[in-house]
């Protein structure tokens, strides 16, 4: 996978992982003037809780990633050298 597109996803990941966070944050009554699902309005707890899972989530997709490149990258069989790699 190419390292823009493992940005991208990571991005994305660590903006849905903040916007649930910061709606799990309303759902325990930690935010105030919020109206589902574009709606946000204030409150610390809430804030924090989306800051907190938008670093986690970003943080386990990226290494979750990562891990699946390497696994990738060692699965491949070994390419086949050319003629004149052989005769060093």
């Amino acid at each position: 996978m190419n390292q823009p597109l493992r940005v991208v996803i990571t991005v994305l990941a660590g903006l849905v992982a903040g916007w649930s966070g910061y709606w799990l944050g309303h759902w325990f009554g930690w935010s105030e003037n919020a109206d589902w699902p574009t709606s946000l309005g204030g409150g610390g707890g809430a804030i924090l809780l989306s800051i907190a899972l938008a670093v986690i989530g970003a943080l386990a997709v990226g290494s979750l990633l990562g891990v699946v490149t390497v696994a990738g990258t060692r699965r491949r069989p070994p390419s086949p050298q050319s003629p004149s790699k052989q005769l060093r």
